[in-house]
């Protein structure tokens, strides 16, 4: 993974448009919150355009933290010493809560 980090960052720093697939599970996996504050940094930085993509998630709970993604973000937390970058993934996962998106479901696609 650490082979692949510099090459996708300066992937997502060459883009235009990231686009950001929230699923249920997203906020149990540490290298996609990572990837999720570059591409914040990115916006804010080379105005680049965010589009997220809410795939069987409520916004909602992306923005709070609580229902099923809640619990999944309280079990990382569990598992990491480093309360500086939890705090740094909530504010992320509010500030993309609250970008306009698209909102799908597994039904959507049947």
């Amino acid at each position: 993974m650490k082979e692949i980090l510099p090459a996708l960052f300066k992937a997502i720093e060459g883009s235009r448009i990231s686009s950001i697939v929230l699923l249920e599970n997203y906020a149990e996996l540490r290298w996609c919150l990572n990837d999720l504050l570059k591409i914040l940094d990115c916006k804010e930085a080379m105005k680049q355009i965010v589009l997220p993509i809410f795939y069987d998630v409520d916004p909602l709970e992306i923005r709070h933290q609580k229902g099923d993604f809640g619990e999944s973000f309280d079990c990382l937390g569990d598992k990491l010493i480093d309360n500086v970058k939890m705090l740094k993934w909530k504010a992320a996962l509010e500030e993309v809560a609250n970008l306009s998106g698209f909102e799908l479901g597994n039904s959507y696609f049947l």
